[in-house]
């Protein structure tokens, strides 16, 4: 069994099992200042079931499986276009037996069908993915409407109003906007104003809110 201490030596595990592989998208887990916040949020709020959107190559699903106490779920949705992808979830159920689920497909539809798409899994306690979550990332689709369909989609399947909510490439500084950091800029904007999210921290290009 995997624990905390164990990070780096699973983390070297996951660079060998994708080493075959041409990455093609980035991550979280290249920026040294985002892995640090994400660990102190996961921490704080000590979530029983984790959400993410955008699993990629599997850095920030191996980070939440690490740090958190063996009865915490993941459940990561992602398109799956890779072949990179399913490498990285072959190896984090090697690691993880029985913690993490993949739902691949457009977040923007698979989200919503969530509950109907894990029943057939809801009947073994031991493998069942959790219906609600405590903590939240985001990293997903940046262009259009996916980023806000992403925000309200997943506040939906949230537990409580304690819920911890983490966005990656924010940027409210015009000199570090990029083509990627826009759309999610805006759709946390609004939802900021809104009152939808409470905003208490931002980190170089990721915010975070309750």
């Amino acid at each position: 069994m995997a624990a905390a201490a164990d990070y780096p030596r699973i983390l070297e595990g996951l660079t060998a099992a994708l080493k075959p592989y041409h990455i093609v998208e980035g991550g979280s887990y290249q920026i040294d200042a985002q892995v640090a916040r994400l660990r102190e949020l996961v921490l704080q709020r000590a979530p029983q079931s984790i959400m993410e959107i955008g699993f990629n190559a599997g850095h920030s699903a191996l980070l939440f499986l690490a740090i958190t106490p063996p009865e915490t779920k993941v459940v990561s949705f992602d398109l799956g276009e890779y072949a990179y992808v399913f490498a990285a979830k072959r190896y984090i159920d090697s690691v993880f037996p029985g913690r993490h689920t993949l739902v691949t497909g457009d977040s923007t539809v698979t989200i919503p069908k969530y509950e109907e798409q894990v029943a057939h899994r809801m009947k073994n306690p031991a493998t069942a993915p959790p219906l609600l979550f405590d903590f939240i990332f985001i990293d997903g689709g940046h262009q259009g409407d996916i980023p806000m369909k992403d925000i309200l989609n997943s506040l939906r399947l949230a537990r409580d109003e304690k819920n911890i909510v983490a966005i990656d490439d924010i940027s409210r500084d015009p000199s570090r906007q990029a083509h990627y950091t826009v759309e999610p800029t805006k759709a946390w904007s609004q939802m900021v104003s809104a009152g939808n999210i409470r905003e208490f921290v931002v980190v170089v290009e990721v915010s975070s809110g309750l």
